[in-house]
């Protein structure tokens, strides 16, 4: 394992307040991620995939029918109306990028933390998936994880939109989330507001994964190796299911720094998929 060495948790895609759309885990382990809608399907003032009608820039995001599965096409467990609706995929597994807004979301913030050789590990609620439909059990696993190759901060994203230069840096970030529409629409990206300025994304190097096999990470992994801002072991409430204090705990970005706790973690994920490296 090297030395300094940081981890960060991150939870990602849908999950409970996305109603109809979930993530699938399947009987062998293997599964598909759901990244977030761009417009909550509650909330969409128009018919639903219609994003054009409402913000015309979101016609850059592609649409849930159009993303690559892995293992079984979307249009078997996501209903066919949502299928239309534009996507934020972001983590996207493609070319292995990640963007977020670290020094303006204190969610985030723990990013601008992370150097070179770091490593985010994305968390995400699945579903079970049984004969062909969801038993709405439901847990959190570990998806896979983005090794940092090179980390775009928000200076260098804006001036490469201000001064449209879209070249073969801009390329190796093109397809994440938070640049789809800055070479389409480099003033609505701009825009303070409505915008995407002021995001970080980073790219992975080549020995960044997607999982075969999703990793459970419950109770008894998260006592194992994780501490909350304080230093402290999490606390597990009456009040709330280990599923909702799991996510409650993290909403924010988390990063593991101890050696100890790194090892076991990597070792449970190696438990599920084989060929990872011992690094």
């Amino acid at each position: 394992m090297i030395s300094n060495l940081k981890l960060c948790i991150i939870n990602v895609g849908v999950n409970a307040s996305h109603n109809n759309l979930m993530s699938p885990i399947f009987n062998d382990g293997t599964f598909e991620f759901v990244p977030i809608p761009c417009c909550s399907p509650t909330e969409c003032p128009t018919e639903l995939g219609k994003c054009s009608d409402c913000i015309e820039q979101y016609s850059i995001f592609p649409k849930y029918k159009n993303l690559n599965s892995y293992d079984k096409k979307f249009s078997e467990f996501i209903p066919s109306q949502l299928l239309e609706m534009r996507t934020h995929n972001d983590p996207e597994f493609d070319t292995f990028t990640y963007g977020d807004f670290p020094s303006r979301s204190p969610r985030a913030s723990n990013l601008m933390k992370l150097v070179l050789g770091d490593r985010l590990f994305f968390l995400a609620r699945l579903v079970n998936w049984r004969n062909g439909n969801f038993t709405l059990q439901a847990g959190f696993y570990l998806i896979g994880f983005l090794e940092i190759e090179y980390i775009f901060k928000e200076d260098e994203l804006t001036e490469m939109v201000e001064k449209r230069r879209f070249d073969e840096q801009f390329k190796k970030v093109e397809l994440n989330g938070h640049m789809l529409m800055a070479r389409k629409f480099p003033q609505f990206w701009l825009d303070d507001v409505m915008g995407w300025k002021g995001s970080w994304v980073f790219l992975g190097s080549k020995n960044s994964r997607r999982f075969k096999y999703a990793v459970p990470f419950n109770r008894a992994m998260a006592d194992e190796i994780m501490l909350d801002a304080q230093g402290r072991k999490w606390t597990w409430t009456e009040n709330q299911t280990e599923l909702q204090r799991i996510g409650s705990y993290t909403r924010s970005c988390r990063i593991i720094e101890d050696n100890t706790r790194i090892s076991r973690l990597l070792e449970t994920i190696r438990l599920y998929n084989k060929d990872m490296s011992e690094k």
